[in-house]
């Protein structure tokens, strides 16, 4: 819980991850913080970062959808600075 004050954001990985979060958050300023972390990829698809255990090539696909991500996330901050 004391996460949500700390940082000014924290991603999830899947919808599982975003709802244990946001059992925490409690103020509005707190839920604001958390995001899935593909929806800088593709807002709004919701889409989880699969668990690259169950695919042959399940790290190297988790690894470009991550770099993706993270590109489009470095993308949105450096247009909308967080105060």
């Amino acid at each position: 819980p004391a996460d949500l004050d700390r940082f000014d954001l924290i991603l999830a990985m899947d919808q599982s991850n975003y709802r244990d979060i946001m059992r925490f958050a409690i103020r509005d300023d707190q839920k604001s913080k958390v995001h899935l972390i593909m929806n800088f990829h593709r807002p709004g698809n919701n889409e989880a970062v699969p668990d690259p255990y169950w695919d042959d090539d399940g790290f190297e696909k988790v690894y470009r959808m991550l770099d993706e991500a993270c590109d489009k996330l470095i993308e949105h901050f450096s247009k909308h600075p967080v105060a």
